[in-house]
């Protein structure tokens, strides 16, 4: 299927690899990488050749969060609505595929992409990964999910921490916070994350 902010190939050993891809902004968010993302996942969700999904992201980065261009430029409340209620739309479309789902976080990874990312079943991150909570350093609020899974990971006084204070977390905060299955070392870091789905 080709989609112009999202790749996705399936493998024949049936794995469809869903790619954020708008690597030249670390893959911020846009409306069109909404719509792609949901649509991608719900053909990964229909295809009966496909046994796992795993979502990560081109470049550096696995996501920066929302494009912040799109979010400031919400002419109308109503626009803005439609740009969060996408942006939940996507985190449903990943937590409602009931195959098992890998996040390969092969990179920065913040704000609105939080809620997509902890949809997940499994995250796997390289050493290098930063989580960031930065909802309250842009004046918004968690949003899509993002505080219903994060309370569902790490509890709820815990939760409020991370995100009342804007947190960045490293891979090995994240992981001893058990929002991380597994780190693995950046180099070769995809051909890791495919044996381990294999």
């Amino acid at each position: 299927m080709d989609y112009a902010t999202v790749n996705y190939a399936v493998t024949e050993k049936g794995i469809a690899v869903i790619t954020f891809n708008r690597p030249e902004q670390m893959n911020a968010v846009n409306e069109q990488m909404m719509t792609d993302m949901a649509a991608a996942c719900r053909t990964a969700q229909a295809d009966d050749a496909v046994k796992l999904v795993v979502i990560t992201g081109a470049g550096r980065g696995f996501s920066s969060g929302g494009d912040l261009d799109m979010i400031m430029n919400c002419k109308t409340p109503v626009h803005a609505k439609d740009v969060f209620d996408g942006f939940g739309a996507m985190a449903l479309a990943i937590y409602e595929i009931t195959k098992p789902v890998i996040a390969a976080v092969n990179g920065t990874v913040a704000g609105a992409s939080m809620a997509p990312l902890m949809a997940c079943d499994i995250i796997l991150a390289t050493d290098k990964v930063r989580f960031g909570y930065t909802f309250t350093s842009v004046g918004l609020c968690p949003d899509n999910g993002t505080s219903y899974f994060l309370v569902q990971k790490v509890g709820y006084h815990r939760a409020a921490e991370i995100l009342w204070e804007g947190r960045i977390l490293s891979a090995q905060e994240a992981y001893e916070l058990n929002m991380v299955n597994r780190i693995l070392p950046a180099d070769n870091f995809m051909a890791a994350v495919m044996d381990y789905a294999e």
